[in-house]
């Protein structure tokens, strides 16, 4: 891939990132701002080439207009990918990916697997730099929340209750890694299975988001464990996560404030503690 290629992906994979970061911070509805019917700017200037500017913004507008999905991306990928150069089809496939993990609720670092298989090992490091140092800029930024007294409050309530949830994710994570040592002992064959356990927020009947996640499956480096921040407030993982999370409280203080009321009743309802037994390959067993 030439410094040119990679300057151009980049540049697409950038937008796409700001968009996703905007939605995140105002909802989908500011997305409205850039929708000017097949072009991405008012003034009919092209930002990336033709092609790619009317894929995105296509699919821009069908995500303000609640009609996307993923079927649609699809064809639409294949349609315009048609009689285009490989630089055009490796960017049409990045801004495919960015658009339907936007329009589907997926966290932002999600995305970072199938750009890595669009634009290869050798050129993955620089967009894995954009991409830390924009959510980098975005978590500064959440971080200027400023809270009221009441809001504050709530928050460190919340955080003793999510470091609980974590607790429970822990000590279940004790009982499946006791099974998992008896499977070992019983099919030496199976020795590469490791337990996982997951706190899921139930957003919809029989779908859920993960916001923690904690397996027995050994760690060869040693990690150091990372600071959260909500407000300037140090906050868990779980609860970081609830709180950027798309399907969860996606930097709302007001959803935050409404899920959290009536501690734990509400949450309760809405979270639960699930496990799996799993290959170092991630295929799942059960």
């Amino acid at each position: 891939m030439t410094k040119k290629t990679r300057n151009f992906l980049l540049s697409v994979f950038e937008y796409c990132l700001k968009v996703m970061i905007k939605a995140k911070r105002e909802g989908v509805l500011a997305l409205e701002d850039d929708c000017y019917g097949g072009k991405l700017t008012e003034t009919d200037e092209i930002i990336f080439n033709k092609k790619v500017d009317l894929f995105i913004a296509r699919l821009l507008r069908f995500i303000v207009d609640g009609c996307y999905s993923t079927e649609g991306n699809l064809e639409l990928l294949k349609s315009m990918s048609r009689s285009s150069g490989k630089k055009t089809r490796t960017a049409l496939k990045i801004a495919s990916s960015c658009m339907d993990f936007l329009a589907n609720g997926k966290n932002l670092d999600k995305v970072l697997m199938p750009v890595n298989a669009f634009v290869g090992e050798n050129n993955y490091k620089v967009f894995l730099e954009l991409f830390k140092k924009l959510e980098s800029e975005y978590d500064e930024s959440s971080n200027q929340l400023v809270l009221t007294e009441d809001q504050r409050k709530r928050f460190e309530e919340v955080n003793v209750y999510f470091r609980m949830k974590e607790d429970e994710c822990a000590q279940f994570l004790k009982k499946k890694y006791e099974e998992v040592c008896a499977l070992h002992k019983r099919v030496p064959e199976l020795e590469e299975y490791y337990a996982s356990v997951h706190l899921i927020y139930k957003w919809k009947k029989n779908e859920g988001e993960g916001i923690f996640s904690t397996s027995s499956r050994p760690s060869t480096t040693k990690e150091d464990s990372p600071s959260f921040f909500i407000g300037g407030l140090p906050v868990c993982r779980s609860l970081h996560s609830f709180w950027v999370s798309y399907l969860c409280c996606w930097n709302s203080i007001q959803k935050f404030m409404y899920l959290t009321d009536d501690i734990p009743n509400r949450l309760e309802n809405l979270l639960d503690i699930t496990s799996e037994m799993k290959l170092c390959s991630s295929s799942v067993i059960n």
